[in-house]
């Protein structure tokens, strides 16, 4: 299982520096992400492009039909790379592979948003202008809305949090004042 393992993180990295040669690691993050999508949606989905029993030419088919219109051809030459490989079934493995290499190697983050409502697009703009300026390199912006946190936002990126909530606001007051008395 170790040297699967390594295999897909070779694979991940391999994709990564050649979409940075390509000036195209933001497309292939998207990408990578469309396809964990449709795992989650479809469960047998990678079951049926990676069951041995299919002739590697159908699998192939069926593969490239579903994806050669949605997401970047790097990604869709490496998915059938890693069909050939019989490695596709670890497709989880892969794909949060490719998002380290890409922020190792490619400084390109991951943020996790979470608002109490929708951003709208210049708050988006003003947030990923705001957010290059601090982390640099190219961005994927994931957007979640929870209404228990009030109003502002909560911000993550990788290991770091910027907690803007009057949720989180509060949590922080209440603790203060509690140490206070």
């Amino acid at each position: 299982m170790a040297i699967q393992t390594r295999k897909i993180k070779d694979i991940a990295q391999a994709l990564v520096q050649t979409a940075q040669g390509q000036d195209a690691v933001a497309e292939v993050v998207r990408s990578v992400h469309l396809v964990g999508q449709s795992v989650k949606t479809h469960r047998r989905f990678l079951a049926e492009y990676a069951d041995a029993t299919i002739p590697l030419d159908t699998r192939r088919h069926a593969l490239i039909e579903t994806f050669e219109k949605s997401v970047h051809p790097l990604v869709l030459n490496t998915l059938c790379i890693m069909q050939e490989g019989g490695v596709l079934k670890d497709f989880g493995v892969f794909a949060a592979a490719v998002v380290n290499n890409a922020q190792s190697l490619a400084e390109h983050y991951e943020i996790h948003v979470t608002s109490a409502v929708p951003l709208t697009p210049e708050e988006r703009s003003d947030l990923s202008a705001i957010l290059k300026g601090k982390f640099g390199g190219t961005q994927h912006l994931h957007e979640d809305t929870d209404e228990s946190i009030l109003g502002g936002m909560v911000i993550t990126v990788g290991d770091w949090t910027f907690d803007a909530s009057v949720k989180g606001k509060i949590t922080r007051l209440k603790q203060a004042l509690s140490v206070a008395a």
